[in-house]
């Protein structure tokens, strides 16, 4: 279709006018705090995690002295004094928040997995232990429902236990796998689809396996989703809010200690479907995975981000995504950083409207220091790319391993990070939050389908039309059609001709204003007829 080629290569023109550098405390349109120290300053601390509910009201746990430590962070107000979870001997704590204001955190202590949980004005409940002895490596999961579900290994065997809401922990937990397995992690979709995924040892090859289930269901048996050509470890799990599930992990080669052919991968299983065979989304690195960060992310939408750091050299390393639009394929590779000393860790946090925020670590030469940045990218565009500006979060010398979230609530965006930094005697744990203002969406969408007679048949065509968003710094309009993006628009352009469509074919439509700092609107969508 000639408008599409014609107005496609316009939008692409026009981005590149927008690319601007300012490496102060803003990151794509996000204002960011100077960074606070929420751990006590003379105790070491460790273990940091953040989350946001849709207000911007924010949580965080860590660990201070072999115990459980929360503080809370109201939109626009100060933070609490701290609350203890657990008794001593407590470690590697998780949490998730929903977007009430609902929180649960899970940690081990003295080997035993304990939850604990908080409404948004609430306090903490008191630990409810889920495990016998000898537990590792607890993960939990929340859904938009409230419901909650926990995995751990006990003994080398997957245990699993679930929380409905309104409900109580059962007495007993549900085994997911045979012994040798570790590295559990697990994700739940709006629907209520529970996904898992874990590593063990099958045919004397690193593998990873996957099972599921109805929310208040069994789980199914597992079943091996990795190759079985290839050494695969450490997999990390998404569900979208459909139940659509997205797993990564690492492969590779070893050969006295030496790795090679060290390659990100990842599988998706469609709702109620089967695992696709996985694909590559790095270049072969050679560095052990084991000092490797990858994972996967889903939007409100459907589209995924996947997001990693590799070493092409074996000493310096770079920080890589790949995006997945729903119902398309992966994009080619987009770097981040590349070949910088200390990027060791990256994560990632994804609002419902697509925007991801990477807050990573790297070495700062011309400090010199390890500091933490925040840059931000939009998964939804056509050609996603990150922003230039960057955010410096981070005060003093010596700071590593961020945690980050973000959350959308109408034309709000709210975003926290949390990371370790050294202030000379101990490891304490910095924080910061951010906030945004995302702009006017288009309006009154409409869609009619007209026919044209061409002698030989008759084709049909759907014309889309909006009205323009009211914000004066609009740079152009994305459109999409069942969810993909298909096309970018200039800001002078309020209708788009869909050509060779099937009479009374239902699709549904959206569109979205796009701004010049790698941001856009909500989707505003409409289905036809």
């Amino acid at each position: 279709m000639e408008l599409v080629k014609k107005t496609f290569t316009r939008i692409l023109i026009i981005l590149s006018f927008f690319l601007f550098y300012s490496p102060q405390l803003m990151a794509g349109g996000v204002v960011w705090t100077s960074p606070a120290t929420i751990s006590t300053s003379n105790k070491n601390a460790s273990d940091p995690q953040v989350g946001l509910d849709n207000n911007g009201n924010v949580v965080a746990v860590w660990v201070e002295n072999g115990f459980v430590i929360s503080k809370t962070l109201p939109v626009n107000g100060s933070w609490s004094s701290q609350t203890t979870l657990s008794g001593s001997g407590a470690s590697i704590p998780q949490l998730v928040v929903d977007g009430n204001g609902n929180a649960n955190a899970i940690w081990i202590e003295n080997g035993v997995v304990n939850v604990a949980s908080k409404a948004l004005n609430g306090s903490w409940s008191a630990a409810t232990a889920l495990s016998s002895s000898g537990a590792s490596s607890p993960q939990i999961a929340l859904d938009t429902n409230g419901n909650v579900v926990a995995v751990w290994v006990l003994n080398g065997v997957i245990q699993s236990a679930t929380h409905l809401f309104g409900g109580s922990w059962p007495g007993s937990p549900d085994d997911l796998s045979g012994s040798g397995m570790d590295y559990p992690q697990v994700a739940i979709g709006a629907n209520g689809n529970v996904v898992a995924v874990w590593h063990g040892v099958f045919s004397s090859m690193d593998t990873v396996f996957a099972a599921n289930k109805s929310i208040s269901g069994t789980w199914n048996a597992p079943e091996q989703i990795s190759s079985a050509s290839y050494n695969c470890v450490f997999p990390k799990i998404d569900v979208d809010l459909n139940g659509n599930a997205i797993a990564v992990w690492f492969r590779y080669q070893v050969a006295n200690t030496v790795y090679s052919d060290v390659v990100l991968q990842a599988a998706t299983c469609p709702y109620s479907d089967s695992w696709t065979a996985p694909i590559d989304l790095s270049r072969a690195g050679l560095y052990d995975p084991a000092s490797l960060f990858g994972n996967v992310y889903y939007d409100g939408h459907g589209n995924a981000i996947a997001c990693w750091n590799i070493s092409y050299d074996g000493s310096s390393f770079s920080y890589e995504v790949a995006t997945l639009p729903a119902g398309g394929i992966w994009s080619q590779t987009i770097d981040l950083l590349s070949q910088n000393l200390y990027a060791y860790a990256i994560d990632l946090a994804v609002d419902a409207y697509g925007h991801a925020f990477a807050v990573y670590m790297l070495n700062n030469t011309s400090q010199p220091s390890v500091e933490i940045q925040c840059r931000k990218m939009d998964i939804f565009a056509l050609g996603p790319a990150w922003c230039t500006s960057f955010a410096s979060l981070s005060s003093g010398s010596y700071n590593g391993y961020p945690q980050a979230a973000a959350v959308s609530n109408g034309n709000q965006i709210y975003s926290a990070a949390v990371w370790l930094s050294y202030n000379g005697s101990n490891t304490t744990i910095q924080a910061a939050t951010g906030a945004g203002i995302i702009f006017s969406p288009p309006s009154n969408l409409a869609v009619v389908q007209n026919s044209y007679d061409k002698f030989l048949f008759t084709t049909y065509c759907n014309t889309l039309s909006w009205q323009p968003s009211t914000d004066p710094k609009v740079k152009g309009y994305y459109i999409y059609r069942n969810g993909k993006p298909i096309l970018g628009v200039p800001p002078d352009v309020s209708q788009m001709i869909d050509e060779n469509r099937i009479p009374g074919e239902s699709v549904t439509y959206g569109v979205s204003a796009y701004y010049g700092d790698f941001s856009q609107s909500q989707v505003v969508n409409i289905t036809y007829p």
